[in-house]
This record gives C-alpha cells, structure tokens and sequence, in this order.
C-alpha cells in the first residue's frame, strides 16, 4: 500500500503532462506516420531535430543573457532605495535579492526566453537554406554580390536583425 501511495504522485504528474501536451504528440504522431507513408520521414526528422535545436539554443541565450543582466543589475543596485518622482524614499530598499525577489525575477526569465525560444523555431528553414546556401554564378549590378547571397543569406541576417 505504501508503494502505491509513494507512487501515486508521480502517476498523476504524468498524466498531467500527457494530458495538457496529448494535442501535441497527436499531432506529431499523425505527422510522423505521414511523412513516413509517403516515404519522407527524413525530411520530418531534420524539420523536428532542427526545430528543438533552435528552441534550446534560443531558450539558452536568451536566459543566460537575461540572467546575466539580472546578477549584474543587483549587483549594481544592491543598496540603492527606491526612486520616485520627489527624491528617493527614505528606509526604503529595494530587494531583489530576497527569496521573492529572486523567485519573480527567474520567472520573467524563463518566460521572456521561452517566449524568444518559440518564436525562433519557426526559422528553421532559414537558418538551413542559410548553411546550404550555393552560389548562383550570377551577380547583382548594384552590390555586386551573388543572387545566391539574397535568397540563402540575407533572410538569416535580416531574421537575426529583427
């Protein structure tokens, strides 16, 4: 009886996860047996693969830079009261290196970056054509640059820019 109550936990946390995410994996699991019906599952594959490397890359810069600034930010301003529009307050401090604090700051982090992390997914495709970019062999008569560079290239830094 105390395996099943020490277990039971666990069991409702993965149904939980099976539940809220059963749309996802449906949609997954028709795509997969589709592509491979018709004899494409590789292309499946390097579209999945590449778009949860972009989504944990993004997701990682995007949190370490943000985490970074945050450390840097308290650290700057660890004795620094508050600011209004009078002067500042006096005995007031601003803590954000108390639990709460902390606890509200890696939650804007992880959002702000899973929020980044899942709007670079859908670059895929770029970010591909980009590596397997090839040349023309025909240039523009303005920049001199290859046609190439226009169709592979340029949609990554412009991606990136923005």
């Amino acid at each position: 009886m105390s395996i099943v109550r020490s277990a039971l936990p666990g069991i409702l946390m993965a149904l939980l996860v099976v539940a809220l995410f059963s749309r996802s994996l449906v949609h997954l699991l028709t795509e997969d047996w589709w592509f491979e019906s018709v004899g494409f599952a590789p292309v499946f594959w390097t579209r999945l693969s590449w778009q949860v490397l972009l989504f944990t890359l993004t997701f990682m810069a995007y949190g370490a830079f943000l985490w970074g600034n945050v450390r840097w930010a308290i650290s700057r301003t660890r004795a620094a009261g508050w600011l209004t529009r009078n002067g500042p307050v006096q005995g007031g401090r601003l803590d954000a290196t108390g639990p709460t604090g902390r606890l509200v700051a890696r939650a804007v982090i992880v959002l702000v970056a899973l929020s980044a992390a899942g709007s670079s997914q859908a670059g895929w495709l770029t970010v591909l054509k980009s590596l397997n970019a090839t040349p023309f062999a025909s240039r523009d008569p303005i920049f001199g640059r290859d046609i190439g560079f226009y169709l592979f290239r340029l949609p990554l830094y412009e991606g990136l820019h923005s």
